[in-house]
């Protein structure tokens, strides 16, 4: 939590960087990751513990790419 009150999720190595967050390669291998089903259990465990209504709001900060939270929205319309 910054002085100011708002919040930064980045790395303090990155907060003042011309390229900050994960690198390329991080994404990608993020992505092959995802591709392969790896955190389907996850996501699964995390729409158990939820009870949600389509008018329900969601919010994902600071999860990658969003695609917990795209799960979430499929499931949960």
């Amino acid at each position: 939590m910054a002085r100011l009150g708002y919040v930064n999720l980045l790395q303090p190595q990155d907060r003042r960087s011309p390229r900050p967050g994960d690198s390329a390669p991080a994404i990608a291998a993020r992505r092959r990751f995802l591709s392969r089903g790896f955190e389907a259990g996850l996501t699964r465990a995390i729409g158990d513990l939820l009870s949600l209504a389509p008018t329900d709001a969601l919010l994902d900060v600071g999860c990658g790419d969003g695609d917990h939270l795209a799960a979430l929205a499929e499931r949960f319309g």
